[in-house]
């Protein structure tokens, strides 16, 4: 029988695209951006590393989404990334630009608290599987915005539409997942209370050092994430205006 939660997987697999755009949006523009806000790549920069501030909202969003379920957290997220593509494009203000940037990493906080068990839920024979693609899209989102704003460029059209097409395709996902189904999250959910009821005191203390160890782990991953990211295409772009300097 054909799995009903194959069409809300793609949404949740579009709003990776996006994020994926999302990631290189600030570092790709940076030149406008610093005009825009009247600050130099240092304070570019700065804005850049308010996305790892918002992300560390994971370690509550978490839970919160065991507890209310996966769609509202993920439409926390869409609306969080439409207030950053929209925000960062109009605000002439470095300070509400760092205020714009965590919005990112909030938004992907929600996301991810939202998609990944969604995922899970919806496949359970092929978890790792469908957590992995959203990696996939990610990347398909980094490799898709450089060849949009290339475009823009070339057409002699202005940055902003690069925000606003991410933004679109925000909209439209949030309109696509309005009616998809979702896997209830509560019958997952009373089911391992049920059978871990006698090993829970034992284990309390190991659960709690497991969850301290992975939540460092998870901040240090995205944070390279980002580093790398992030850099790798401010390097490539120096290099291209400027390649003899570069070399040396």
């Amino acid at each position: 029988m054909k799995n009903p939660y194959v069409p809300t997987a793609a949404g949740l697999y579009l709003n990776y695209l996006i994020h994926g755009m999302g990631v290189l949006l600030i570092t790709l523009n940076m030149a406008n951006l610093q005009e825009q806000w009247g600050t130099d790549a240092a304070g570019v920069s700065i804005v850049i590393s308010s996305l790892g501030i918002g992300k560390l909202a994971t370690i509550v969003t978490g839970f919160l989404s065991d507890r209310f379920g996966r769609k509202p957290f993920i439409y926390l997220g869409i609306a969080s990334y439409l207030v950053f593509f929209l925000g960062i494009l109009l605000t002439k203000n470095i300070y509400m630009a760092y205020f714009f940037g965590i919005m990112a990493g909030l938004a992907n906080s929600f996301l991810d608290s939202g998609t990944y068990p969604a995922l899970m839920e919806s496949f359970p024979n092929s978890a790792s599987r469908a957590n992995v693609l959203i990696k996939a899209f990610v990347s398909a989102g980094q490799f898709l915005l450089p060849f949009i704003i290339g475009a823009l460029i070339w057409a002699n059209m202005w940055y902003g539409w690069s925000f606003i097409i991410a933004a679109v395709l925000m909209i439209i996902s949030a309109i696509y997942l309005i009616k998809m189904p979702f896997p209830d999250h509560r019958a997952k959910k009373e089911t391992a209370e049920k059978s871990s009821v006698a090993a829970v005191a034992p284990q309390a203390n190991a659960g709690k050092l497991d969850m301290a160890i992975f939540t460092l782990y998870g901040y240090i991953g995205m944070a390279t994430f980002y580093l790398v990211s992030q850099w790798f295409s401010a390097v490539r772009r120096v290099r291209c205006r400027h390649p003899a300097r570069v070399g040396h």
